[in-house]
């Protein structure tokens, strides 16, 4: 156990310093970890960044490192993963394993594992605590900084050397980041989420197929917005599947097919009773052309029972053929009480042959209880195209659809924020203005803005009063580009060269 607590301490030391180089959301995990025989002496044979889900094996992921929800992965993200690495050292296996990586994923989002001091009881119940609070699925949770880990952990040592295994105490009372973390959570869109969740409830009670409309310039935030919505909506359990057009160009259909896999996904992984059913529906309705189904979605083959090949026709027949198969299948998912939620993102680089094929989806009377949601960028060289294809679209009476437009934020929203987020308000006023002058108003440059000035040293913590100043002067003097790729090269001219 002593040997244990050595160990716990120096990986604390070596993620604080990596943190201080300005380095964040690192790739550590037992398996590459080297320590010497008494375990306070640590080295690693290389310092890299998380940059994929395929960087750590999936006992050692963060929740938000998934891709399967809104929150982005930061430095709280290696608090995560020290907790995990904590847990396995005092309990000699993580707090989530499995031989299924996909099912391991879901544990890290859904479950809570069982706290340190039941697998080792000799632990204590505040070293556990700690742990556990470290493992805490939301980002805001976790500890802040590295300073109030050290400190609880300390104090959680003197109590295992003392022998009190059960003595606990307040976590976290020191506890304020070092630097400034923009938090994941919409900022002045509380309208825009009301609207689409309005739009969700009506159509759930009411049997009419709908569109969600959801436009904005480049890094205005829709993204966010969408991983945001997908969340909220999926607490009422109905079906949400989501995907993007950016590679239709080269592959033909390819966001409908994502679609149409997860939904098989979904069934293979469902009750038994409920596969069966959709099973015996489908090859009834689609006879002869299950085979289409099974050749557009191969996954669908381990599902339904192949048929003979469909016969050969010209291009339209084969679009509507297949239209007319994919329609059965969202007809047999979508019912009253199971309404069925399609994302598909940037619908501004989906081809002709995208658009024609979605025409038909959204015409079809069957589509009852389906709800399209779609996202486009606006000022782009299909945006002439695009607005005549959804004026076509808007044309059929029997589509409930709803347009969300997202224009620039304006100060207040921005210093409503800045008061959520502890900053002094003596400041945030002429803060909020300052910001609105050097990004326009736009999200994503407000974002970068804010983590530009927290690296510049002109976000300041207040420890003690759990507050953020400002040096005003700097953070007005700051420049932030607007062009995106020249701001992301300067970040990495910024990199440490060990990094």
């Amino acid at each position: 156990m002593e040997k244990a607590w050595v160990m716990s301490i120096r990986l604390l030391d070596w993620l604080d310093e990596q943190h201080s180089k300005g380095l964040s959301c690192l790739v550590f995990y037992p398996g590459i970890l080297q320590w010497d025989a008494s375990g306070s002496s640590m080295t690693i044979a290389e310092v890299k960044i998380f940059d994929q889900a395929a960087d750590l094996p999936s006992p050692y992921i963060a929740p938000e490192e998934t891709g399967r929800i809104a929150a982005l992965p930061d430095y709280r993200s290696d608090y995560y993963r020290l907790g995990i690495i904590w847990y396995e050292l005092f309990t000699g296996q993580p707090p989530f394993t499995g031989s299924d990586p996909v099912h391991v994923v879901w544990q890290h989002l859904a479950e809570n594992p069982a706290a340190p001091v039941i697998v080792n009881p000799q632990i204590g119940v505040a070293a556990s605590a700690i742990i556990m609070k470290l493992l805490a699925k939301n980002q805001a949770e976790r500890y802040q900084s590295a300073d109030s880990i050290r400190h609880d952990w300390e104090k959680a040592f003197a109590i295992y050397d003392q022998g009190h295994v059960t003595e606990i105490f307040e976590l976290g009372t020191t506890d304020f980041p070092k630097h400034f973390s923009f938090p994941d959570e919409l900022i002045g869109r509380d309208e825009e989420m009301a609207e689409a969740l309005d739009c969700v409830k009506a159509l759930s009670q009411q049997p009419r197929r709908g569109l969600l409309w959801i436009e904005g310039e480049e890094g205005s935030g829709k993204s966010f917005f969408i991983r945001q919505l997908e969340n909220k909506i999926k607490q009422d359990n109905p079906i949400v599947v989501s995907s993007n057009f950016r590679d239709d160009g080269t592959l033909p259909y390819n966001s409908i097919k994502l679609v149409f896999e997860q939904l098989c996904v979904m069934l293979l992984n469902g009750p038994e009773a409920s596969r069966e059913r959709l099973k015996l529906q489908l090859e009834e309705v689609l006879g002869a052309n299950v085979n289409v189904l099974t050749d557009f979605v191969p996954l669908w083959g381990e599902l339904l029972s192949k048929s003979q090949s469909a016969p050969s026709l010209g291009a339209q027949e084969t679009q509507n053929r297949l239209a007319y198969v994919l329609i059965s299948v969202l007809a047999a998912f979508a019912k009253p009480g199971q309404t069925i939620n399609l994302v598909i993102e940037d619908i501004h680089l989906a081809p002709p042959q995208t658009l024609r094929l979605l025409t038909i989806l959204l015409d079809e009377p069957q589509l009852r209880y389906c709800l399209f949601i779609l996202t486009a960028r606006n000022n782009t060289p299909a945006s002439a195209e695009l607005n005549t294809w959804l004026e076509n679209v808007m044309s059929n009476k029997g589509l409930e659809l709803r347009r969300i437009r997202f224009g620039a934020l304006h100060a207040d929203a921005i210093a409503r924020f800045f008061a959520r987020s502890s900053f002094d308000n003596e400041i945030i006023s002429e803060l909020a203005e300052i910001v609105v002058r050097k990004t326009g108003g736009v999200p994503f440059f407000i974002r970068q803005l804010m983590e530009t000035a927290s690296s510049s040293g002109c976000l300041l913590p207040d420890a003690g009063k759990k507050i953020w100043t400002v040096n005003q002067r700097s953070f007005a003097a700051l420049d932030i580009t607007e062009n995106m790729v020249a701001y992301l090269h300067r970040k990495i001219l910024l990199l440490p060269v060990d990094a």
